[in-house]
């Protein structure tokens, strides 16, 4: 199973960022975020598999060390490939690298077939907020998204462990990162 390792948002930054993918929807552009039914979110990494109960454990003991991270949204980007994708760029800081290389070295020893995209040094912190676009959309959206309100700050609050598949999304272990398991 697919899955991914992701930050999940306080309740205001993940609202904003809903907002953005309905405006994305009322001007008549595809909307894949909104459509799916994910929720906003930051990745750390992808995997084609993983040893859950082992990832599970590493991953509470991990979060011991963090708390909420605090995140700046500078920029809206696209990627240049052939599938067009924008997003709501997010700023590096130490808190947000030191996690993401944690994840990656836990993601090692638990997974396999770990998307190098995620690899520290690669890497493009980001919330996606369209994708699937053709490339003619990709310009349009940007031109939407600069008529909207854009959040320039939220908060990262919770570590989630995702099942992704075409059809949507599972959620198979979640931590907030207070330390304070919920699942």
């Amino acid at each position: 199973m697919p899955c991914a390792t992701t930050l999940y948002f306080d309740l205001e930054t993940d609202a904003a960022i809903r907002r953005l993918w309905q405006a994305i929807e009322d001007a008549g552009l595809p909307s894949t975020m909104l459509n799916i039914g994910y929720r906003p979110h930051l990745t750390l990494s992808v995997c084609e598999s993983l040893a859950l109960d082992a990832m599970r454990a590493d991953l509470s003991a991990l979060m011991a060390a963090f708390r909420p991270i605090p995140l700046t949204f500078p920029n809206l980007g696209s990627f240049l490939q052939a599938e067009g994708v924008v997003f709501l760029g997010v700023t590096v800081t130490p808190a947000l690298l030191d996690l993401h290389a944690q994840i990656w070295h836990l993601s090692e020893a638990h997974t396999i077939g770990v998307s190098g995209y995620y690899a520290p040094g690669v890497w493009v912190p980001h919330v996606t907020l369209g994708y699937g676009l053709v490339q003619e959309q990709v310009g349009s959206v940007i031109n939407t998204l600069l008529k909207a309100p854009l959040p320039a700050s939220g908060m990262a609050t919770e570590l989630v462990v995702t099942d992704v598949s075409p059809s949507g999304y599972v959620d198979l272990f979640a931590a907030h990162l207070n330390d304070r398991q919920i699942e």
